[in-house]
């Protein structure tokens, strides 16, 4: 996946906009940043960031060759309305990191096991991980806090409420294993 002189749009300014930004970075993007509170912007203006007002940034969607969001955002908010409206693809923060794992950025690429949803995830990643214990993809000294610790080759992931790419989750080709880094 090469992202390299890319235009993409940051929306959100918090702690998983800062991460975005910090993941892409390194790859050569023209990354700007946008969000609804001003206030959010200036520091990362003061420090050399490129940021654009939420309403700019909706009018402009076009300039913009992806968006990555972070999981605050509803899929109503002004600049992933228009985003999807103009179609620019829209990719959650989630999936951003499984492109690019997919794409060698991080290694060999991983198989990715999801798990996301309101309630039972918990339960879930146990019964996952005892599957793949049983299945000898995992050792049985794993840990876990809420999450398990898997070996390179398998990780798992639990996600908070919902799926989508305004609130963590990744799109049905993000999704499945044969996909390929698409603009889906």
């Amino acid at each position: 996946m090469d992202l390299s002189g890319a235009a993409v749009l940051v929306a959100g300014a918090r702690v998983t906009g800062r991460a975005i930004l910090a993941a892409l970075t390194p790859l050569g993007v023209r990354a700007t940043l946008t969000d609804d509170s001003p206030s959010a912007l200036t520091a990362y203006a003061q420090s050399g960031v490129a940021v654009i007002d939420a309403a700019n940034a909706a009018e402009r969607i076009t300039d913009y060759d992806l968006v990555v969001t972070s999981p605050g955002l509803p899929p109503t908010a002004p600049v992933l309305a228009a985003a999807a409206a103009a179609s620019v693809p829209i990719w959650g923060d989630v999936e951003l990191a499984w492109r690019l794992d997919n794409s060698g950025h991080f290694g060999p690429p991983r198989r990715w096991l999801v798990v996301t949803g309101t309630n039972g995830k918990t339960t879930t990643t146990s019964m996952l991980h005892a599957m793949l214990v049983g299945a000898l993809f995992v050792s049985p000294p794993a840990w876990f806090r809420g999450r398990f610790e898997a070996p390179p080759k398998v990780m798992t992931i639990t996600l908070g409420g919902g799926s989508g790419p305004s609130n963590g989750g990744m799109t049905a080709a993000a999704a499945r294993p044969d996909s390929r880094a698409s603009n889906t």
